[in-house]
C-alpha cells in the first residue's frame, strides 16, 4: 500500500531525461496529468495549478524527448478536459472495461545506457489516484537484472494494447532493446482476457502446498442485483477449503464502510463467503482515514488497492495490480473479460501482514446490511473514431466509426463553438479548416441522450502553439527571446496573470534594427545546438518560439508599411546571411538532413519576401547602392 504520492515513482532521477512513454488508465483526469504527471515526467517543478507560468518549458521538452509520451483510456473515461496537445491521448474501445494502470517510462542519462521503469498499479491517472488515494503499486526497473522478465512481460502486453499506434509502438521498441529477460525472474504480470486471471494465479501453487490464511481487498464488486453475479465470492471460498486440506484459518476481506442511518452497508456480499467458510471468513472495513506512517495527523486517504493475497505452508503469494474481486476481473476468460493487469508476487510467507490496510475494523458479518451496487448508467453511443489535427495547415479532420449509425440527430463542438452536425442515419468524416489553433484539444459530440469526448491527436505537434487559452508569441516576443532581452518563463509568467494582451510600444526603426542584429545571434546559435529530437529541432524553425515568428513579422511589417523598405532589406540580408552561415552538423538525434530541408524552406520564404521588398524600393539601382552599404557596414 502507497504511503506517499505515487508521483515520486515516476519522477526522474539526478540527470536523467525522459525518452519516451506509454501509459494507462481506465479514467483520466486531463488537468492532473498537465499539470502534474507531465510535469513530472519532464523534471519540470511546477505546482498544481500554474502550468501556464511554465507552458513554455513543459511544450519544449515535451518535444525534446526522443520518443512521445501516449496515454489510453477507457473509452468512457475520457471528460474532454485536455489544454496541451503536445502528448497523445487514445481512447480503447468499451465494453468491455480497459481497466489496466501501467506506465513504462524510458530514462536517458547523458553518456550512459538508458533506463525502463515500469509501474504497475491499482490508481488511475487521476489526483486521487496518484496522491490521496490508498492504491497498490508495483515499481520494476531494468538496473535490476530480476526486473527484466516483468518489464519485458509489460512490454509484450502493452503491444496489445496500443495496437498501430507507432509513436506508442517506437517506445516499446527502444524498451525491449534494453531487456535482457530471464526465466528464473523473481515477479511475474498475470493479465486477463486468456485464462481466467483467477484460476492464473492459484495455478502458481505447488499441487502439495497448503493455504493456511487468505486476504482480499477490494473497494468494488459487481454492479449487478443478478444473484449469480457474485459468483467470484464462491469460486474463491471454495478453491481456498480445497487448496487447504483443513488448515485454513482464517480469510479475511478488507472493505470500504459506508453507513447509512446509522447501520454499517457494504457492497461486498459477505453472507456466500460465510455459507462456505462460516467464522473462518472474516469481514473488515476501512473509512477515509488512514494513519501514514511518519506523520502526525491522519490523512483522507480512500481505499482503491486491489490485493489478493495468501499464507501458504512455503510461503506468500500476492496478486497486486487492477483487477477489482468481480467477475469480469477475475472469472471471465477471453475478449468477454476486462482488461486488466497485475503483478504476481511470491513473498517470504510471513510478509502478508505488511501487505495490509493500516488502519481496519473487523465486523460482525450478521451486523452488516448488504447493498449490491448500482450499475452504471449507459452512455450515449461514440460515432467518431477518433480527431486528428494538422497545426500548420489548422486542418481538424472527426473520423466517423466504420459500420455505426446515428440514432438520432448529433452535433460536433470545439472550444464550445458548434463546427459540425448531422441528422439520424450514415455518420461521415467530418474535415473542418479552423480559424485559430484549438484551446482544448478535444472534441464533444452533443446528441439528446448526452455527450462524449475525442481527443484531438496532433499530426506535427512541433507547430502546435502553447498550451491554454493565453497570449502566443508574436514576432516581437521571440526577437526579444533571441536578442537575450526576456526568457520564455517571463513571457509566461506576464501571459498568466490575467490582465489581458500586452500592450508593446513601437520601437524607433534603428532601435529595432539594433535589436533584430542582436537577435540573429541569438538565432545561429539556437539552430546550431544540438537537437535532443527531431519534433524539437522543427520546433526551432516552426513552432511557438520558432524562426517562422520572426518571418512573419517582417512579413506584417513589410505588407502594413510599417517599415521602411531600406531598413527591411537591411534585416532580411541579415536573416539570410545568418541562415546560410548556419554549421547544420549531424547530430545522435537529429540527422543533418532534416536541418537543411528547414533551413531551405525558411530561406526559399525569406528570398521571395526579399524581391517583393527590393520591387517596393522601386529601381535596381538604389537596391544595388543599399546592398553595396549593407555589405560596408562593420560587423
Amino acid at each position: 500500500m502507497n504511503e506517499d504520492a505515487l508521483l515520486e515513482l515516476v519522477a526522474p532521477r539526478a540527470d536523467e531525461e525522459l525518452v519516451g512513454a506509454v501509459l494507462t488508465t481506465f479514467v483520466i483526469d486531463g488537468r492532473f496529468v498537465e499539470e502534474e504527471l507531465l510535469t513530472t515526467l519532464v523534471g519540470l517543478p511546477v505546482g498544481s495549478g500554474e502550468l501556464t507560468r511554465a507552458s513554455s518549458e513543459l511544450h519544449e521538452r515535451l518535444l525534446a524527448a526522443e520518443g512521445s509520451v501516449s496515454v489510453f483510456c477507457d473509452a468512457r473515461g475520457f471528460d474532454g478536459a485536455r489544454h496541451v496537445g503536445a502528448y497523445d491521448l487514445h481512447q480503447v474501445a468499451a465494453p468491455p472495461t480497459f481497466h489496466p494502470k501501467i506506465a513504462i517510462l524510458v530514462w536517458q542519462v547523458p553518456r550512459r545506457t538508458p533506463t525502463v521503469r515500469a509501474l504497475i498499479t491499482s490508481a488511475n491517472l487521476t489526483r486521487e489516484g496518484y496522491r490521496r488515494n490508498a492504491e497498490v503499486a508495483v515499481l520494476a526497473d531494468s538496473a535490476r537484472a530480476n526486473d527484466h522478465r516483468l518489464l519485458a512481460a509489460t512490454v509484450t502486453y502493452l503491444r496489445g494494447v496500443v495496437d498501430a499506434n507507432q509513436s506508442a509502438i517506437d517506445v516499446l521498441d527502444r524498451a525491449q532493446m534494453l531487456l535482457t529477460p530471464r526465466s528464473d525472474g523473481g515477479r511475474r504480470l498475470l493479465t486477463s482476457r486468456g485464462r481466467p486471471l483467477l484460476e492464473q494465479f492459484f495455478d502458481e501453487l505447488a499441487h502439495d502446498e497448503v493455504i493456511e490464511s487468505a486476504v482480499v481487498v477490494s473497494p468494488f464488486f459487481e454492479r449487478s442485483t443478478d444473484p449469480n453475479s457474485a459468483s467470484v465470492v464462491d469460486a474463491w471460498c471454495r478453491t481456498l477449503t480445497a487448496r487447504a486440506d483443513g488448515a485454513l484459518q482464517r480469510a479475511r476481506f478488507f472493505v470500504p464502510e459506508r453507513f447509512d442511518d446509522g447501520r454499517l452497508v457494504i457492497e461486498m456480499p459477505i453472507a456466500r463467503a460465510v455459507d462456505v467458510l462460516g467464522s473462518r471468513a472474516e469481514l473488515w472495513t476501512l473509512d477515509s482515514l488512514w494513519q501514514v506512517a511518519g506523520r502526525t495527523e491522519s490523512v483522507p486517504r480512500r481505499l482503491h488497492g486491489k490485493l489478493l493475497a495468501i499464507r501458504t505452508d512455503r510461503r506468500c503469494l500476492a496478486l497486486a495490480g487492477s483487477a477489482n474481486f468481480t467477475n469480469a476481473a477475475l472469472l471471465t476468460s477471453g475478449g468477454k473479460a476486462n482488461w486488466e493487469a497485475s503483478v504476481l508476487l511470491s513473498l517470504h510467507r510471513d510478509s502478508l501482514d505488511a501487505l495490509l490496510p493500516t488502519k481496519a475494523t473487523q465486523r460482525d458479518t450478521d451486523t452488516v446490511r448488504y447493498q449490491a451496487p448500482e450499475p452504471e448508467p449507459p452512455l450515449p453511443v461514440l460515432l467518431f473514431e477518433r480527431a486528428r489535427y494538422d497545426a500548420a495547415r489548422r486542418r481538424l479532420e472527426v473520423e466517423a466509426r466504420k459500420r455505426v449509425h446515428a440514432q438520432e440527430g448529433w452535433e460536433l463542438f470545439l472550444d464550445g463553438e458548434r463546427i459540425a452536425g448531422g441528422v439520424h442515419g450514415v455518420v461521415r468524416t467530418v474535415v473542418c479548416p479552423l480559424a485559430r489553433h484549438p484551446v482544448n484539444f478535444s472534441v464533444e459530440q452533443r446528441t439528446t441522450t448526452g455527450s462524449r469526448h475525442i481527443p484531438i491527436e496532433a499530426i506535427d505537434k512541433e507547430n502546435l502553439p502553447l498550451p491554454g487559452s493565453g497570449l502566443q508569441p508574436r514576432g516581437e516576443d521571440v526577437l526579444d527571446y533571441f536578442a537575450g532581452l526576456r526568457s520564455t518563463g517571463e513571457f509566461d509568467a506576464t501571459r498568466g496573470n490575467g490582465n489581458g494582451e500586452l500592450v508593446r510600444e513601437e520601437l524607433p526603426a534603428l532601435e529595432h534594427l539594433s535589436r533584430f542584429s542582436r537577435a540573429l545571434f541569438g538565432v545561429q546559435d539556437f539552430l546550431d545546438r544540438p537537437a535532443r529530437s527531431v519534433r524539437e529541432y522543427r520546433a526551432r524553425w516552426t513552432g511557438a518560439w520558432g524562426l517562422q515568428r520572426i518571418v512573419d513579422l517582417l512579413e506584417k511589417r513589410i505588407t502594413s508599411a510599417g517599415d521602411d523598405p531600406a531598413y527591411s532589406l537591411f534585416e532580411l540580408w541579415e536573416l539570410e546571411a545568418t541562415l546560410g552561415g548556419l554549421k547544420l552538423a549531424a547530430d545522435d538525434r537529429c540527422p543533418g538532413e532534416t536541418k537543411s530541408e528547414l533551413r531551405e524552406a525558411t530561406l526559399s520564404r525569406v528570398r521571395a519576401t526579399r524581391l517583393r521588398v527590393e520591387r517596393t524600393v522601386g529601381d535596381r539601382q538604389t537596391v544595388a547602392l543599399l546592398r553595396r552599404a549593407y555589405e560596408a557596414a562593420p560587423r
